[in-house]
């Protein structure tokens, strides 16, 4: 057993658990520096591992009723038609450009998380539509669905799905930021709403790179997802203790 692909599988799931995000940020580099898979191959497999992750993590919160569904299918569901773009231009981009916009996206969205460290309450539906964020909440805490607020989701989740395909993110590390400015949610209910989001994105990414004949090895993919469990477990407990600020 490769401790390079056991250990950053771990730390993988830990990301993932603890900000809904980053498991494609962290798989993508472990599976292609450090394992030592072409791009094409660790894309692939990171997607698998990735989607895998997120639907154990999102069954594990499922109870706990702040998984937003409606939201997240909707932001998904753009996401979807995305992602098999994203492939196809994946085989058309050199390696080297695709490497340097994955770098660049991680750098950009990094900075704008870092600099907006708060956890507004859930907004609900105030007086004024034009007020406040895009996508707004009824008292109940249903998302009310208007047409302002399903072009920028179903626009972002589609660029969320287009990148998701073209350099093998998950897209949680971009949901989670869009959540948070879009809707207002708490930041723990928009990293588990992510991750339902992740797991549908990441799966469309795998199927479309698959078709397109970028094959991820079945053992290595498998070894990766199960000991990212470890992972994502701790860091489903972790999340629920940590002060806001640190996460």
């Amino acid at each position: 057993m490769d401790p390079t692909l056991i250990f950053g599988a771990i730390i993988t799931g830990l990301a993932l658990g603890l900000t809904g995000g980053g498991g494609t940020l962290l798989a993508l580099p472990i599976l292609h520096q450090g394992v030592g898979l072409d791009l094409s191959a660790a894309t692939t497999a990171s997607l698998a591992a990735v989607a895998l992750l997120s639907f154990v993590g999102t069954a594990w919160r499922w109870d706990s009723g702040i998984i937003k569904g409606r939201l997240a299918l909707l932001f998904a569901g753009a996401g979807a038609i995305g992602a098999p773009i994203g492939a196809y231009l994946h085989t058309l981009t050199p390696t080297s450009i695709l490497i340097g916009l994955f770098s660049t996206i991680v750098l950009f969205v990094s900075m704008r998380m870092w600099t907006d460290k708060s956890d507004p309450p859930l907004v609900t539906t105030p007086t004024n539509e034009d007020t406040g964020p895009v996508c707004q909440f009824s008292i109940d805490g249903k998302l009310r669905i208007t047409s302002r607020c399903g072009f920028r989701l179903s626009l972002l989740g589609m660029g969320v799905g287009v990148l998701s395909g073209l350099v093998g993110v998950g897209g949680g590390f971009l949901t989670v930021p869009a959540l948070l400015a879009l809707t207002g949610l708490p930041l723990r209910t928009a990293v588990a709403t992510s991750l339902l989001v992740v797991g549908l994105i990441s799966s469309m990414g795998w199927v479309s790179h698959t078709l397109l004949g970028h094959s991820a090895p079945l053992q290595q993919t498998s070894l990766f997802a199960g000991c990212g469990v470890i992972g994502l477990l701790l860091g489903t407990w972790m999340v629920q203790r940590l002060p806001q600020t640190i996460l």
